[in-house]
């Protein structure tokens, strides 16, 4: 049996950041009141679109530190097989 797996390559892997204010004033105080983080870049956003499609895939690339970590875990529970390379 022949299987194919999307493989994608993310060289610069991020922790995308949104933040949700009630409104946006210039020279105010503007306070945050939610904030969604999830693992970026366009190899993982690609990966993680695949596999909602039902696609085989796994992300890979370079990851390192604390962001490195939550990039790993975070795509291992939304269900998206990775195997990246650690860095310092």
């Amino acid at each position: 049996m022949n299987r194919k797996v999307i493989v994608t390559v993310t060289l610069n892997a991020a922790v995308d950041k949104t933040y949700f204010v009630h409104s946006l004033t210039p020279g105010a105080v503007n306070r945050v009141r939610r904030v969604i983080a999830q693992p970026g870049g366009k190899g993982v956003n690609v990966a993680r679109v695949a596999r909602l499609l039902g696609e085989p895939v796994v992300a890979t690339g370079v990851v390192g530190g604390h962001n490195g970590d939550y990039i790993e875990h975070a795509l291992t529970r939304q269900g998206v097989r990775h195997d990246f390379v650690r860095a310092a």
